[in-house]
């Protein structure tokens, strides 16, 4: 189902045409809208997260960005967080 980033990952968020994504949305079965929630992020995770584009602060889809070299080139990257992978213990309990 492609209904918003999927078909619009080229284009920027206020360029999508948002009457075609809700009839898009609109003729799928809930069935399909479940299921289709899950797609995005199976590859790497089994919870429906993804980056959200925003046109501020992300503004292309992330494949586009990578396939584009459109990121921060450095050198190091560090940081840390607290209980980041609360989320993902229950799933591999």
């Amino acid at each position: 189902m492609k209904c918003g980033n999927g078909n619009m990952s080229h284009l920027a968020p206020d360029q999508w045409n948002m009457d075609e994504v809700l009839r898009c949305l609109h003729a799928a079965s809930a069935d399909k809208l479940r299921d289709s929630e899950w797609s995005p992020v199976m590859e790497f995770a089994d919870f429906p997260w993804v980056p959200v584009i925003d046109g501020e602060f992300l503004v292309e889809n992330i494949e586009t960005s990578l396939k584009r070299g459109n990121f921060k080139k450095t050198q190091l990257l560090a940081g840390s967080n607290f209980d980041e992978a609360r989320k993902l213990k229950r799933n591999f309990s």
